[in-house]
């Protein structure tokens, strides 16, 4: 295998470990305090990312493309230029650092397509949470998404809107502080 050639295709999905960690993260928030009870039985049904990765998989499979997975070292290392790659999927790409943007940036510049789904890179690679207020995504102007400010109430309570940062509990209380 050593000496074997990949037989490529001209499709890569991006395989994030970054976004898998915070995927999981907010898939498991509705769990509460019991989160660390999620045995191996119980997430295949629960875990989003792996409904969504398989959903590519067989969306490409159905239209008779093969993709192939690529990890953020080999983005950022110009796999993508060397492999032929003409589509790039990002697949639940919730984290993104500066250095995988720049890069896929570039090769989009260079003529390449970029497919990319929800909340794309609205967290950094260490999974800190952009600023909502410097449009809440890493890559808001790059893919021409315009954010409108809306009302929430998080699972826990805590109502607020969109581009206020100052959440406050559903019960009129003062602000929570997180």
């Amino acid at each position: 295998l050593q000496t074997a050639e990949w037989d490529d295709s001209e499709v890569a999905l991006l395989y994030s470990m970054p976004s898998i960690q915070i995927s999981w993260m907010m898939d498991s928030e509705r769990d509460g305090r019991s989160w660390n009870q999620r045995s191996n039985s119980y997430e295949p049904d629960h875990i989003s990312h792996a409904n969504d990765h398989g959903g590519w998989n067989k969306l490409l499979e159905d239209n008779g493309v093969k993709g192939r997975w690529m990890s953020c070292l080999e983005l950022t290392n110009g796999t993508l230029d060397s492999r032929g790659v003409k589509v790039l999927i990002l697949p639940r790409a919730l984290a993104l650092s500066q250095e995988e943007r720049d890069a896929i940036e570039a090769w989009v510049a260079a003529g390449g397509t970029l497919v990319a789904d929800s909340l794309t890179g609205i967290y950094d690679e260490r999974l800190h949470r952009r600023s909502i207020q410097a449009g809440g995504g890493l890559w808001d102007s790059f893919l021409g998404v315009k954010r409108v400010d809306f009302s929430f109430r998080e699972m826990n309570g805590v109502a607020g809107s969109a581009f206020n940062e100052s959440a406050r509990p559903a019960t009129g209380a003062p602000p929570a502080r997180f």
